[in-house]
């Protein structure tokens, strides 16, 4: 269901596998998996929302939990290709104060944080 690829050594790219909704119990798999990864090494930990299809508050609280984590060590979360709609929902919650929400692919927000 997820992935976690790493690019340059550095940059932790959380990928969905296929199209999907998180909620509910997919939420509860997501935010186990999600802390367990090791981001220790990473500059920047960026997820690939192009197969984001819906969240509810329950995958918010996935990102939350994720957010608590990285931010004691000061490691930014940068949500990339996030739909109008579910971006809208991120600025309604005020999540971006938590997150950088880009619009532009991973591959383009990885090129701004290499220069």
């Amino acid at each position: 269901m997820f992935e976690l690829e790493m690019i340059d050594g550095v940059y932790a790219v959380i990928r969905l596998k296929e199209s999907m909704r998180i909620t509910g119990e997919n939420s509860m798999n997501f935010r186990e998996w999600l802390l367990k990864q090791n981001f220790e090494n990473s500059k920047a930990v960026l997820f690939d929302a192009d197969n984001l299809v819906f969240v509810d508050s329950m995958g918010i609280a996935s990102f939350i939990a994720l957010y608590k984590k990285l931010n004691q060590k000061q490691i930014p979360i940068i949500m990339c290709g996030l739909s109008p709609d579910i971006k809208n929902l991120f600025i309604m919650l005020k999540l971006d104060t938590l997150f950088e929400i880009e619009c532009s692919s991973v591959f383009e927000v990885i090129e701004k944080l290499r220069s």
